[in-house]
Formats: structure tokens, sequence, C-alpha cells
């Protein structure tokens, strides 16, 4: 049964056009994770390690703002 539950789900999803994927969402929750992962290991990342997340924080915000702009072109496509 689960089979053919999948089956019509990947159907459906081969038929549209643009994937039912909100990539504002997964930027939303890629910036949570990485402000949680920063309180935790910062300390230990730039005290010790002398490693700093600049670019790594610089990429998460960038992706965070090209979600966005993507999904306004987006909506606006009929």
């Amino acid at each position: 049964m689960s089979g053919i539950i999948a089956s019509q789900i990947l159907y459906a999803l081969s038929d549209s056009l643009i994937l039912p994927f909100n990539v504002t969402t997964y930027a939303n929750e890629l910036i949570k994770e990485f402000n949680a992962f920063e309180k935790r290991h910062k300390n230990l990342l730039e005290k010790d390690l002398n490693i700093t997340l600049d670019f790594f924080r610089s990429s998460v915000n960038d992706l965070s703002v090209a979600a966005e702009s993507f999904h306004k072109r987006l909506s606006s496509i009929d």
C-alpha cells in the first residue's frame, strides 16, 4: 500500500513544472541551525583552534537573501 502512495506522489511531482519545495523555509532552518552551532562551538573554534565562522555565516546569509529573491520571482510566475 505504501508503495502505491509513494508512486502516486512521485508521479505528481514529476508532472509539476516547479517542485513544491520552499527554499525560504530551508534557508530559515539553516540559519537557526547555524546559530545553534555557533552558540555551542564558537569559543572552541575561535579561541582554541583559531577558526572563524565568518565565511560560513556570510554564505548562510547569502542563501537566505537568494531564497527570498527566488521565492518572490517564483510567486510572479503563472
